[in-house]
């Protein structure tokens, strides 16, 4: 008995991490918890664990990388009988099914990261060119063209759609980027080369963005079409800001909303007195 007891090794805490994997913020947590707690502690007051305690670790960082919450474990312990081989195989199907979720998960995040690489090609070109506008002028906004982007890009969900739908997408967020763009260029002439370049390229974009939209009726589409010179302009112009100052989610900033933020107080309305104005002048 005596030797039996001299043999059972006892782990010191540095020794678990490496082990098991878990770090020491994660032991203290599952102590309180009550989830895994050490089995003594030397005249120092350092944590120690037995074998056992080790196991029931093991077995922590197991179902814990297959993503069961904290709460779940401790059932999972609290009702587990038998040795770590029996406990894992029990759970084997519940486990799996957390696996293929993170595995949806993870896959819808590349499907994600895709498209958000292809939007970025797509358009950055045009971002490098307001950065360095932005840079020239000497500009401060209060929202970076980078975070401006990276919204437009998260504010409509894509996944599944198929190809000719993410190309609406694209003429969507595309037309929505330069719309937000072009809050820089307020204080520049309204017959300047700068604004009428961006203007045309702002027009032409949410013109696209038009012809492209499935929600909108083929007559009326049809229409659109065949409009030319200052009615077209005026119809574009109305859906523009009809898009712009659409209603929300709560977490969610329309285009108004954020061309305000980025550049300032009053900068839509600058923005809309300058389009207007380029409608007289182009019309």
């Amino acid at each position: 008995m005596g030797n039996a007891k001299e043999n059972k090794r006892e782990w010191k805490l540095s020794e678990v991490v490496q082990e098991t994997g878990l770090s020491r913020k994660a032991l203290q947590e599952y102590d309180r918890l009550g989830i895994v707690s050490p089995t003594s502690k030397t005249e120092g007051g350092y944590w120690l664990y037995d074998d056992k305690a080790v196991d029931k670790l093991r077995i922590v960082a197991t179902f814990r990388d297959v993503g069961y919450k904290r709460a779940e474990i401790k059932e999972l312990l609290s009702g587990a009988q038998g040795d770590n081989v029996q406990i894992i195989s029990e759970n084997l199907g519940t486990a799996i099914e957390k696996l293929q979720k993170q595995r949806d998960r993870i896959d819808s995040v590349i499907s994600l990261l895709k498209f958000e690489q292809d939007v970025f090609d797509r358009f950055s070109e045009k971002i490098r060119n307001q950065v360095e506008y932005l840079k020239a002028k000497n500009f401060r906004s209060k929202v970076s063209t980078a975070d401006s982007f990276s919204k437009a890009v998260n504010f409509m969900s894509f996944i599944g759609y198929d190809e000719n739908t993410r190309e609406e997408i694209r003429n969507a967020m595309e037309s929505v980027i330069l719309l937000h763009f072009f809050g820089a260029y307020v204080d520049e002439e309204p017959d300047s080369d700068i604004v009428k370049a961006k203007m045309r390229e702002l027009f032409d974009a949410w013109e696209q963005y038009i012809l492209g939209l499935s929600s909108l009726p083929a007559e009326q589409r049809e229409e659109y079409g065949k409009m030319q010179g200052k009615e077209k302009l005026e119809s574009t112009r109305d859906f523009m800001f009809l898009i712009a100052e659409a209603q929300t989610p709560e977490n969610m900033q329309n285009a108004k909303t954020q061309m305000d933020v980025a550049y300032g107080a009053g900068t839509y309305d600058k923005m809309k007195d300058m389009i207007n104005k380029y409608i007289e002048i182009a019309g």
